[in-house]
């Protein structure tokens, strides 16, 4: 797993910190409910070539498959990076898998 990169604080300090993952692109499927279904090919082959050179920068959204088949996942958000992550020949890309509480951390003003 990876270090976190979002934190969320409230009144009392308590901090939660998203920790984000590489799932394997053979283990995502777009969801029917995507409301996009075109896709301009010259700007997808575009960020495909921006993830072959820098990888994906911003993480996509993936739930539990609803199908319940362990390891797979629905992307929820993120189908264009998902297109150009497979276009690029990527194996993973990277999403949300939890946060973890981490209560004692400083509080810094």
């Amino acid at each position: 797993m990876n270090a976190a990169i979002a934190v969320s604080t409230t009144q009392e300090t308590q901090v939660a910190v998203r920790w984000y993952r590489k799932f394997p692109l053979a283990n995502i499927s777009e969801s029917k409910n995507n409301p996009r279904s075109r896709y301009d090919e010259a700007k997808l082959a575009e960020l495909a070539a921006n993830v072959k050179q820098h990888g994906v920068l911003q993480p996509v959204l993936v739930r539990p498959h609803p199908n319940g088949v362990p390891d797979t996942f629905e992307l929820v958000v993120g189908s264009r990076r998902f297109r150009a992550s497979k276009l690029a020949r990527r194996e993973t890309i990277p999403a949300p898998s939890g946060t973890k509480p981490m209560p004692n951390l400083p509080r810094f003003s």
